[in-house]
C-alpha cells in the first residue's frame, strides 16, 4: 500500500489504472485499505477518485461491495463464471454509478460499447469538500438568513463557478476564534496549519503567499488577485482655513498702511508751515488736517482748510495714491480668495516620512518581513515610524494588524497616511476625490491564492480551471464588480443639475 500511495503522489493529476483478481474476502480488504490511505495521507492523496478499478470476483451479491465503495468513483466488477456453467449474459460486468439513493453496480452492455467508467466525465461526482475562510470584506462577507450562515463574496463567486466546472460541492467554515496567523515557529493554532494538518480540503481566504507559507502548502496558481500596498491619504490645505483668509490682513500690511499715512499727515503739516505764503495767516491744525486727509478717502471731509497750491498738490497725489493702492489690493483681495486652495502633496515615500501625518499599516507576517529585511533606507525609516507611533499612541497597537474600518476612520479625519492594499482602500477612493493615492510607491506585491494540503491531487484541477476563469475574463469581471475604480474624470467634471421646470414644481 505504501508503494501505492507513493505512484499516486508521483502521478498528481493522472488516474491511475487497477486490475485485480480477488476472492470475494480480499476485495472487502483492498477496498479497506485503499480508504485508509486517503484517510491517513493529510489529504496528499485521493485514489478513490484518481484511480480506475477494475475486479474480477466469484461474488453472487454486489450489496457488501455498495456499503464499502461510497466514496470510489471509478469501479467495475466482472463475474468469473466456472468452466462448468455454459450462460452467457451482459449481467456479467457492473459498474459503479451515482444516483440519488447513492452508489450503486448497474450492468454494462459491452456489446454496444459502453463506457466502463462512465464517472469520469463527471469530474468529482458531487463530492463535498471543506473550505476554511475568514470574512474580509469584499473577499468573503457572512450573512445570516433565517439562522443560517450564507456566504458571498468575490472568493464566492470564484469557487461556485470551480464547483459547476468541476462538479462537487462544498461547505465554508468560519471560525472568528482562530488566528491569520501563518507556520510561524511551529504554531498549530492558526487557519493555515488546519490546511497544513489536513483538516480542510481548500483555503480561501485574503493570505499572502510567501516562500515559507509554500514549504508547508501548495498554492494553486494562477493566483486569484494580485494586491499592491500603496500608501493612501486624505489631502489637507497647507494651513487652517482661519489662517488662510487672514493672510491678506496680515500686521505688516496694515503697519505699511499706518505709517504711510502718519507720514502723509507730517509731511503735509511741515509743508504747511514753512510756506511763505501763510506767513501771517492761521492755518490749519493738525486735527483739522488729519479729517480731511481722512476725509478725501471716505468722501466725509467737509470744507478744504488747504489753501497753499503745494498742499492742495500733495492732498491730490495723496488721494490717487489711495485710489491706485486701493484699487490694486482689492484685485488681489479677490484673486485671493477665488484660487484654489493648496493642500499638502507627497511625491514620494521620503515625504511622507517627513511629515507630521500619522502612519498606520494592513500589517501582514509577509509585509512586516519586508519592511525589517529591506535594504532600501527608507523602508526601514517606515518601519521605525510605524513603531514609534505605537509607542506614543499605545492604542494603535490594537488595530495595527486587522481592522481595516479603524484604519478608514482615521484616514476620513485627516493628518494620516494608511498604508493598505488597493482592495481595502478602493471604496473609499473611488467615490471621494480628497483622497489621493500615491501610485508611484508600491510597497509591496501581494498575491492571494487557494491553498491546499502539501501534494493534494486537488491542485492539479484547481489550477486548470482558475487558467479557463482568467483567460475567459471572469476574474477581471468579479473584481470590478467587487472593488469599484474611479471613474475617467471623475474628479474633474463639473458638477451637472436638472434644469427646473414649472411641472417640477406645480402638479395641476
Amino acid at each position: 500500500m505504501d508503494y501505492i500511495k507513493q505512484v499516486a503522489q508521483m502521478y498528481v493529476g493522472e488516474y491511475l489504472n487497477f486490475i485485480a483478481v480477488l476472492e470475494d474476502t480480499g476485495i472487502i480488504a483492498v477496498i479497506k485499505q485503499i480508504s485508509s490511505i486517503d484517510e491517513n495521507s493529510k489529504k496528499s492523496t485521493n485514489i478513490r477518485h484518481w484511480s480506475t478499478w477494475v475486479i474480477f470476483h466469484h461474488l453472487q451479491v454486489y450489496q457488501p461491495i455498495e456499503s464499502r465503495v461510497e466514496k470510489f468513483d471509478n469501479m467495475a466488477i466482472i463475474y468469473l463464471r466456472d468452466r462448468t456453467d455454459e450462460r452467457v449474459s451482459v449481467s456479467d460486468v457492473m459498474t459503479l454509478l451515482m444516483t440519488n439513493c447513492g452508489v450503486r453496480f448497474y450492468p454494462v452492455d459491452m456489446s454496444r460499447d459502453e463506457q466502463l467508467f462512465p464517472n469520469i466525465n463527471y469530474k468529482y461526482n458531487g463530492r463535498h469538500f471543506n473550505v476554511i475562510t475568514k470574512t474580509w470584506k469584499s473577499f468573503i462577507e457572512e450573512e445570516y438568513v433565517n439562522g443560517t450562515p450564507v456566504y458571498k463574496g468575490y472568493i464566492a463567486d470564484i469557487l461556485d463557478s470551480i464547483a459547476i466546472k468541476l462538479n462537487f460541492t462544498y461547505s465554508f467554515y468560519n471560525d472568528p476564534e482562530i488566528s491569520w496567523t501563518g507556520y510561524v515557529k511551529g504554531t498549530n493554532t492558526s487557519m493555515f496549519y488546519k490546511v497544513v494538518n489536513g483538516e480542510y480540503d481548500i483555503k480561501a481566504y485574503p493570505s499572502a503567499v510567501s516562500e515559507e507559507k509554500m514549504k508547508h502548502v501548495d498554492y494553486v496558481f494562477p493566483a486569484y488577485f494580485t494586491d499592491k500596498v500603496i500608501p493612501t491619504y486624505w489631502k489637507r490645505p497647507v494651513s487652517s482655513s482661519f489662517l488662510l483668509y487672514t493672510k491678506p490682513f496680515q500686521i505688516v500690511v496694515l503697519v505699511g498702511i499706518l505709517l504711510c499715512f502718519i507720514y502723509f499727515c507730517c509731511f503735509l503739516r511741515t509743508l504747511e508751515r514753512i510756506n511763505p505764503c501763510n506767513r501771517g495767516k492761521q492755518i490749519a491744525s493738525l486735527k483739522e488736517q488729519i479729517f480731511h486727509i481722512v476725509g478725501i478717502i471716505v468722501h466725509q471731509g467737509g470744507m478744504l482748510k488747504i489753501d497753499s497750491l503745494t498742499g492742495r498738490l500733495s492732498l491730490a497725489s495723496f488721494w490717487i495714491f489711495c485710489i491706485i493702492m486701493g484699487s490694486v489690493y482689492k484685485g488681489n483681495l479677490v484673486a485671493f480668495f477665488t484660487r484654489t486652495n493648496p493642500v499638502v502633496v507627497f511625491n514620494s515615500l521620503g515625504d511622507i516620512l517627513d511629515s507630521d501625518y500619522r502612519l498606520g499599516i494592513m500589517a501582514n507576517t509577509t509585509l512586516l518581513d519586508q519592511l525589517k529585511n529591506h535594504s532600501i533606507p527608507d523602508y526601514k525609516r517606515l518601519q521605525e515610524r510605524l513603531n514609534a507611533n505605537i509607542q506614543l499612541h499605545p492604542e494603535m497597537a490594537a488595530y495595527n494588524l486587522y481592522n481595516d474600518d479603524v484604519h478608514i476612520s482615521h484616514l476620513l479625519a485627516g493628518n494620516y497616511v494608511y498604508f493598505a492594499g488597493v482592495s481595502c482602500t478602493s471604496f473609499i477612493y473611488a467615490n471621494n476625490c480628497d483622497v489621493i493615492r500615491l501610485q508611484t510607491v508600491a510597497i509591496y506585491d501581494l498575491f492571494y491564492a487557494f491553498g491546499v494540503p502539501m501534494k493534494s491531487p486537488l491542485k492539479h484541477e484547481l489550477e486548470t480551471t482558475m487558467n479557463e476563469l482568467q483567460q475567459t475574463g471572469l476574474i477581471e469581471k468579479w473584481q470590478r464588480k467587487w472593488w469599484p475604480e474611479r471613474r475617467k474624470d471623475f474628479c474633474n467634471a463639473p458638477l451637472r443639475v436638472k434644469q427646473l421646470h414649472l411641472s417640477d414644481i406645480y402638479n395641476g
